[in-house]
């Protein structure tokens, strides 16, 4: 999980060389994932990540894991592709809907 997560920016942060922000994570196991699923589309292809559009894994069916959230003002959806069970780096689709599931309850 962590050679897909554990991503640092090429100007290292003065006060914490060994930063990574989540961004840098999330787009890495984006292009992870739409290389591993043979997404036809670029990850930032189209509108936003095209990788949602073009996912196909196994018999050419997208794989996802979806959560919503409730909220004063609605519902907070997120849709996230994942490796499926068996695979080399599931474990990195495991984590990171965990970090993001947090992110958004603390938003």
């Amino acid at each position: 999980a962590m050679k897909l997560l554990l991503v640092r920016p090429a100007v290292p942060a003065p006060l914490d060389p060994n930063f990574a922000p989540l961004v840098l994570a999330k787009r890495n196991y984006l292009k992870a994932v739409a290389t591993a699923s043979g997404a036809k589309e670029g990850v930032f292809g189209g509108r936003g990540f095209g990788i949602y559009k073009s996912l196909g894994m196994g018999k050419g069916r997208p794989l996802y894991l979806e959560w919503a959230m409730p909220r004063a003002d609605g519902c907070a959806r997120y849709k996230l592709p994942v490796f499926p069970e068996g695979h080399a780096d599931v474990e990195a689709s495991i984590y990171l809907a965990g970090v993001l599931i947090q992110e958004m309850m603390w938003q």
